[in-house]
């Protein structure tokens, strides 16, 4: 029994050995993945930051998305505004004919002051001759 006795301590001393063996070779597998984990974990911390940096990134893009909104919305009401005061095409057509008529008007009258002008300097010259004249028969009359 001795034997079986010693027999058994030796298979279990080398149970042990291997088993140690195989714990050794464990951990040094599980060294390797503590490696892998903290790679995994900073990358993990780079896209938390790129996440946070989109986060910002995506609120300044809705307040400037705000601005364009509020931008366009005030321009529209500048343009709803501009095209009640515009003139149209009829309204353009009518003015342009009034302009026509008061240039019609306005040319007339000056062919009529010109001929007025003329005229007057026709009746003025007659009204010297007349005058020269009236001097004349009065200096005649004098002398005689």
């Amino acid at each position: 029994m001795t034997n079986m006795l010693k027999q058994d301590v030796a298979e279990l001393k080398a149970g042990v050995a291997a088993n140690t063996a195989a714990i050794s070779a464990m951990d040094a597998k599980f060294a390797g993945i503590d490696e892998k984990f903290s790679e995994v974990d900073k990358k993990f911390a780079g896209l938390d930051a790129k996440v946070t940096g989109l986060e910002s990134t995506a609120a300044d893009l809705q307040g400037m998305t705000r601005r364009v909104i509020l931008t366009l919305v005030r321009l529209e009401e500048k343009m709803d505004d501009m095209a009640e005061r515009m003139a149209t095409k009829d309204d353009l057509k009518i003015i342009k004919t009034q302009l026509d008529d008061f240039s019609g008007d306005i040319l007339a009258a000056r062919r009529d002051r010109a001929l007025q002008s003329e005229t007057f300097m026709a009746g003025q010259r007659r009204l010297e001759d007349h005058e020269l004249g009236i001097t004349r028969l009065e200096n005649d009359g004098r002398k005689s």
